[in-house]
């Protein structure tokens, strides 16, 4: 982590994310469910506004077995 920063981790013990999707995840309209079960753009949104204020977020495999959304900030621009 690099100084100056806070980070943020939300893990969770569910079935992940597919390797083979994390590219995509990010991408607006993009959903693994079907057309009556959400728009696909939360995730596009939440990297919009993160990177909006100089952060990221990013998705990785969680030391509960599940995803962990890692968000970082910067303490001050």
């Amino acid at each position: 982590m690099v100084v100056g920063t806070i980070r943020v981790n939300v893990a969770d013990s569910g079935s992940g994310v597919d390797p083979a999707l994390r590219s995509k995840i990010f991408d607006p309209f993009f959903t693994t469910k079907g057309p009556d079960a959400g728009t696909g753009l939360g995730p596009a949104l939440s990297q919009c506004v993160f990177l909006d204020h100089a952060g990221i977020i990013r998705v990785e495999d969680s030391d509960l077995g599940g995803a962990a959304f890692v968000v970082e900030l910067p303490t001050s621009r």
